[in-house]
């Protein structure tokens, strides 16, 4: 189920492709989907026909912003129960606490985390797509960004501003869609795709009403997901992606945002057969095949977003794993005669 996505994530599909004069249907049955996905709720799809579909339709369309003009017509309850129980959290903090522990019930190929900045005043709200290999995520991290920014606004009743996106892709063109939803500043080529906020707005109160299906909804999420569902190690390499880019990428770091001390860190992923530097190491790795990938990433700036101090550290790295320079897995890659 780690490749699922529920159908209410399609919403609004069939009409934002009928407006932009194509054909819903010759593009879902492109990748062997049914209609229905699009049609009702409740089903599951693949997650990585997900992302197909959304890159097929922003390229069929000629619609760079695709996946951020489908969030228009998208809200907070296509998270269904996890969205039920959410809006009865006292706070923000608490309603993206019970977001990131149980996205997983939406789509397994999802991950969110909540991490604190260096300054302390601001706070990282990361998004991570778990397919491997990773396919063009473009639209799909756009929408799920733009909708990340609607549920905020929600929540928050408009008073938690962003302050700032971060995307790992290519700038994109501008529009007044793109521009609406990502109301602050956009960094493009970075480690990761994640907003901005202050701090502070985390005890910002929920006004929304009461919904009495809210306690029904999050009993159901309790005994539906496995709330640990995934191990110390994912956790670990998933703090480790968005700690890269801001040079913070280091045991003490992600011992205090897991809650453990250093030691007890240590002694748990040696249980488990690996240590920290091993996957700090895997992490990098796995970055450094998706930005090599990409023809117009030079090189020297992959190796700061890896969080290399020198780019020689970076092409020994590439020595090792890949058995070349970088700049020859880079042609292989682009030639066609490696998958990243």
């Amino acid at each position: 189920m780690s490749e699922l996505i529920r159908s209410e994530s399609l919403q609004g599909f069939i009409t934002l492709v009928t407006q932009l004069g194509g054909d819903s249907n010759q593009l879902l049955e492109k990748l062997d989907l049914p209609l229905q996905v699009a049609q009702h709720k409740g089903l599951y799809m693949s997650y990585r026909k997900y992302a197909e579909l959304l890159e097929l339709s922003a390229a069929t369309l000629n619609c760079d912003d695709f996946g951020i003009r489908l969030a228009a017509y998208q809200d907070f309850d296509i998270l269904g129960p996890l969205a039920l129980a959410a809006k009865q959290a006292t706070n923000l903090s608490d309603a993206f606490g019970w977001i990131n522990q149980y996205i997983h019930f939406h789509t397994p190929g999802l991950e969110t985390s909540m991490i604190v900045l260096p300054d302390n005043d601001n706070i990282l709200l990361n998004v991570n797509i778990l397919l491997n290999p990773l396919p063009p995520v473009k639209q799909t991290l756009e929408l799920t960004l733009a909708l990340a920014c609607q549920f905020i606004d929600l929540l928050s009743n408009g008073r938690c501003k962003p302050q700032m996106i971060y995307l790992p892709h290519q700038k994109s063109k501008n529009s007044k869609a793109r521009r609406e939803i990502f109301a602050c500043p956009v960094v493009y080529q970075d480690t990761i795709a994640a907003i901005v906020i202050k701090s502070n707005d985390l005890m910002i109160p929920l006004s929304l009403k009461p919904d009495m299906m809210a306690e029904s909804a999050l009993n159901f999420l309790n005994r539906s997901c496995d709330a640990k569902l995934f191990g110390l190690k994912d956790q670990v390499a998933a703090l480790i992606r968005p700690l890269l880019m801001i040079e913070q990428c280091d045991n003490q770091t992600v011992s205090l945002a897991l809650g453990l001390g250093v030691r007890q860190l240590h002694r748990k992923l040696r249980q488990q057969g690996t240590s920290f530097i091993q996957i700090k190491n895997q992490v990098r790795q796995q970055l450094a095949e998706q930005y090599l990938a990409q023809d117009l990433l030079p090189i020297g700036q992959i190796s700061t977003l890896l969080g290399y101090q020198e780019q020689s550290a970076f092409c020994k790295a590439c020595q090792i794993w890949f058995k070349q320079s970088a700049k020859s897995y880079r042609e292989q890659l682009i030639n066609g005669l490696l998958c990243p």
